[in-house]
């Protein structure tokens, strides 16, 4: 049945109107059928079984979007209550015969292609763009406003859940994941005060980490930054004050530590066994350069060569002083030694000598005596 204008006028209006609070419905027949609203011959909105499709007209020398919504004023709207202006709602179970599935997207964008009658450029184009963040109006306060917001979601059978997963296009000269401009980046914290700013974090969990959970950096107090792997501190790095930096083994900072303090610079060994507190290694047979040099201002006071030899610029030990010569004892320390006449000590050459005997005092013989 076709219900039309048959007027003899060039454009007729048809209105069909219902008495008072009575509804409109355009209902088919029980076994099925579509529901369709034309223009000029073309359908606009059409409904059919489990689908209904929304179909703009083409578009010629008009810069109009081919879908608006235009939202209404709202005016007394019940106090401390959600007034949500567009909702979707796609709560439905959707049950899916049996088969794996790669990918199920709830809501789908597909981005239009773009063309020109001549070259020429569109600088930015996007696929979709949210306008900025809502405004508070008249006596409206807003703390934090959101452009896009993703709240939390209690999810059930789920591996892996991600509040936003962005994956780099293919095909550009240069292809990026994402770009955040002008404002700073806040990672574990709501108020980043630099361009990227991370949450603490601790050596078990660093809060930048590099393919484990437990190695990375991570703030181990105020302008100190800690360094760690396999969840143990290996380094710590301070600014500011008396605090120190150190560098840990990884077993622990009692097997080896260096550290780095106003004071200068200390390595420490706790642990009791036989090892050293440190060593240093000259491994390249071709090296000529010692293998340790100890330098003051004035340049090297000591050091020791390829072939193990140690030159001491000055020794001052166990009371050596200018009227006594030096030897190492027993127990392989450099002491104090003395002599007594007949001997003799020349503390400006280092040499021991005897005078010989006289009848006034002791000394050597002579072949003559």
């Amino acid at each position: 049945m076709n219900l039309a204008v048959t007027s003899t006028g060039t454009n007729e209006g048809l209105t069909i109107s219902t008495k008072n609070s009575g509804n409109l419905s355009l209902t088919t027949g029980t076994t099925g059928g579509n529901i369709g609203l034309d223009m000029a011959g073309s359908h606009r909105i059409y409904v059919s079984g489990a689908q209904t499709q929304i179909l703009a007209g083409a578009r010629s020398v008009t810069f109009a979007p081919s879908l608006v919504f235009t939202g209404a004023t709202g005016s007394n709207l019940t106090a401390s209550t959600e007034a949500t202006i567009v909702s979707y709602n796609m709560g439905a179970l959707q049950n899916h015969a049996t088969g794996a599935l790669a990918l199920q997207r709830d809501f789908s964008i597909s981005p239009a292609s773009h063309s020109f009658t001549a070259a020429s450029t569109i600088t930015d184009a996007a696929t979709f763009a949210v306008n900025g963040a809502p405004v508070g109006s008249t006596n409206a306060t807003i703390t934090n406003a959101h452009a896009i917001y993703v709240p939390s979601a209690a999810l059930t059978n789920t591996t892996n859940g991600y509040g936003l997963t962005i994956n780099a296009s293919t095909g550009a000269t240069n292809n990026y994941a994402a770009q955040f401009l002008g404002g700073n980046v806040g990672i574990g914290t709501t108020t980043p005060t630099n361009l990227l700013t991370i949450a603490a974090g601790s050596v078990s969990t660093p809060a930048l980490s590099f393919g484990d959970t437990g190695t990375g950096f991570y703030r181990t107090a105020l302008n100190q930054v800690g360094v760690s792997a396999a969840g143990l501190n290996v380094a710590t790095f301070s600014g500011s004050g008396e605090a120190v930096s150190f560098l840990n083994n990884l077993s622990g900072a009692t097997n080896a530590q260096i550290g780095l303090t106003n004071n200068g610079t200390t390595i420490t060994r706790t642990v009791s066994d036989a090892n050293p507190a440190l060593t240093v290694s000259q491994a390249s047979a071709g090296s000529t350069g010692d293998i340790l040099d100890l330098k003051n201002s004035g340049g090297v006071v000591a050091s020791v060569s390829q072939a193990g030899v140690a030159t001491v610029a000055n020794l001052i030990n166990n009371g050596v002083t200018a009227s006594t010569f030096a030897y190492f004892n027993g127990s392989k320390q450099l002491s104090s030694g003395s002599v007594t006449a007949p001997l003799t000590f020349n503390t400006g050459t280092g040499a021991l000598g005897i005078s010989q005997a006289t009848s006034l005092g002791d000394g050597y013989l002579s072949s003559t005596d």
